[in-house]
């Protein structure tokens, strides 16, 4: 129905910018629904609305989200070069924030590619952004970006093999979650625990982690 009002306003910068901000919120909806096909056939409708607006901001968030939805389709090129554009535009912006959301979101196709090392380069930096008074933020984010970054560095350095710095940043996000007791944070860490203890093939500890 909200579409639908849309479609009846004038063609302005303002109507453009609901339209856009409507599309989002359903984005968000289909996702937590399962509709990854739906999402993707909404982005497409959204691209000519963000070209009219061209603000760099909300250009960098659509960017992101098709990140995220190729990543989704397990197209991972297209979800690295979707997410680049994003990163670059956050940091000619100096978006501190989406800053770090891009590093976690881009970090996942790399992982998908065996890109261990151009995934590490970005979430070390992205670590970097975030000041110890910030450390149980989460930024507006589902998670706190910090423990999402975390357990991306564990799984990639436990790639490579260097488990010294694989376990030291699960350790660090554990820590973090438990002092906060945030539900999908909690999630994300042990994630990355039990992924990190089934390389080692502690089995054992796995399924604690697991199952915590």
């Amino acid at each position: 129905d909200a579409l639908k009002a849309l479609q009846n306003m004038d063609d302005h910068a303002g109507s453009r910018q609901i339209g856009v901000d409507v599309r989002f919120l359903l984005r968000y909806a289909l996702l937590n629904l399962g509709e990854v096909q739906r999402v993707g056939q909404l982005l497409g409708e959204t691209g000519p609305l963000i070209q009219a607006l061209a603000v760099p901001q909300v250009t960098a968030q659509f960017e992101a989200f098709q990140s995220n939805y190729y990543c989704l389709t397990d197209d991972q090129p297209n979800a690295v070069a979707h997410g680049l554009r994003a990163l670059h535009i956050a940091e000619a912006e100096q978006d501190r924030v989406l800053r770090l959301e891009m590093a976690y979101r881009i970090a996942q196709p790399y992982y998908q590619l065996a890109r261990y090392s151009d995934a590490i380069e970005l979430l070390e930096a992205a670590v970097k952004l975030i000041t110890p008074d910030e450390a149980h933020s989460r930024f507006g984010m589902s998670a706190m970006p910090l423990v999402v970054c975390r357990t991306w560095l564990t799984l990639c350095y436990a790639e490579l093999g260097d488990f010294s710095r694989a376990t030291d940043n699960a350790s660090s996000a554990v820590e973090l979650v438990t002092q906060t007791e945030h539900p999908l944070s909690t999630a994300f860490a042990r994630w990355g625990e039990g992924h990190l203890y089934l390389y080692q093939r502690n089995y054992g500890k796995a399924v604690g982690a697991f199952e915590n």
